[in-house]
């Protein structure tokens, strides 16, 4: 894949970054990928090269963080909204065999990066994708390992833990079927397809570190070099999210799934989620409602 400069006019208006250009990826120098391309191809697949005219501040990753960010990481509203019909068309199944539902709603205060630490692919970006449509999410896990730790932090009874997320794993009984399962599902958050406030749709940024020491923190030989402020800063690329994400919580018991979904806000809100947290990445404003099936 290669990619040459194009006008700023042609920007998406998904775009989050305005770049002195755009840089559009092209495939055999003919077709331009748009946002009907999967970012779990683009991102971990495909290694993409700059054809145009290096400068000084150019980098290699530049074409693929402008399209992530112009296209929203292939990021489809049309798209969103059948798959937020399937989850519904689920969610009322469960609720006719008298499962609990409560739909959490998380806007991010700014920006937050989940799934740094999955670098994968050529320019390994680390980033939580949809496993068949390549779109940003929040997964599960995150969720409730985010509500577990809140809960574990403020040190409610084990019992009411063990109902809620189940037992601790140890490595005698990891593999033993028969431990209680927990009371209360997590679902993966999903960008809201259709936001009415401006702010909350989801937006793709192009952010950077600049790690200082970067040969003493990296250097593994026998005899690793000393810090000093003669090393030169590595800038370091990565993509970040903004905007609201749904997800829904069900349990059998009303108050189990309404303290996991109070435990999630607390954590959401005060020590946040994802990576970067102690930048300012990472919190939320958590709105919670029963009313599971209205926007």
């Amino acid at each position: 894949m290669t990619q040459k400069p194009d006008s700023a006019q042609d920007a998406h208006h998904c775009k989050s970054v305005s770049p002195k250009y755009v840089k559009k990826i092209r495939y055999d120098q003919r077709s331009t990928l748009d946002a009907s391309a999967n970012s779990l191809i683009i991102l971990r697949r495909l290694a993409i090269s700059d054809v145009s005219p290096p400068t000084a501040d150019a980098r290699s990753e530049d074409p693929v963080l402008g399209w992530a960010s112009e296209y929203c990481l292939g990021y489809q509203k049309e798209w969103a909204q059948a798959v937020e019909q399937r989850r519904a068309h689920a969610l009322s199944i469960l609720n006719a065999r008298k499962r609990h539902i409560y739909r959490v709603e998380l806007t991010a205060d700014w920006r937050f990066v989940t799934g740094l630490g999955e670098q994968t692919g050529d320019h390994e970006f680390g980033l939580s994708l949809h496993g068949t449509y390549g779109w940003p999410l929040i997964p599960a896990s995150t969720l409730k390992g985010a509500a577990a730790a809140w809960a574990s932090r403020q040190k409610v009874p084990s019992e009411l833990y063990t109902l809620v997320f189940g037992p601790l794993p140890s490595p005698e009984d990891e593999e033993d079927r028969d431990n209680p399962r927990c009371g209360v599902r997590f679902f993966d958050a999903l960008p809201l397809s259709d936001p009415r406030n401006h702010r909350k749709g989801l937006r793709v940024h192009s952010d950077v570190i600049t790690p200082h020491q970067h040969a003493y923190h990296t250097d593994q030989s026998a005899e690793p070099c000393a810090p000093g402020e003669h090393h030169q800063p590595v800038p370091l690329p990565f993509l970040s999210l903004s905007g609201t994400f749904v997800t829904h919580l069900i349990g059998e018991d009303p108050d189990l799934t309404a303290k996991a979904a109070d435990w999630l806000k607390q954590a959401c809100e005060e020590y946040g989620i994802g990576a970067r947290t102690t930048a300012g990445y990472g919190y939320f404003t958590v709105n919670i409602t029963d009313q599971w099936d209205s926007p």
